[in-house]
């Protein structure tokens, strides 16, 4: 499973939130996404910095942490942000400064 598909188990019903207390660090270094440990620090802690919350631990930020209904989608919108920032290549060969002519979708 990729990362999003473990994200949109938790965000799509009850079947996903035994998933809620896995922290996002744990999840990210488990996978190759989001690159070495080093940049999935850098990521957390961008979250943190984007999100509109008190400062938690890392070990606090978990997927329930994420989809918590009282942040109404804030802490989420803050990882795609952070995701965003976190990318060391372009979506497609030529951004910005020409179109995508691969015909893959981007989550721009």
């Amino acid at each position: 499973m990729s990362v999003n598909d473990v994200l949109t188990s938790v965000g799509g019903g009850n079947e996903g939130r035994v998933l809620g207390a896995i922290s996002l660090r744990q999840l990210l270094l488990a996978s190759d996404e989001h690159g070495p440990q080093t940049r999935v620090n850098q990521l957390i802690e961008r979250l943190k910095e984007i999100s509109d919350s008190s400062d938690p631990s890392t070990r606090k930020i978990t997927l329930a942490w994420l989809f918590d209904p009282r942040s109404q989608g804030k802490r989420l919108v803050a990882y795609c942000d952070a995701i965003h920032n976190n990318r060391q290549e372009p979506p497609w060969p030529g951004f910005p400064f020409s179109e995508n002519t691969a015909g893959e979708q981007t989550h721009e």
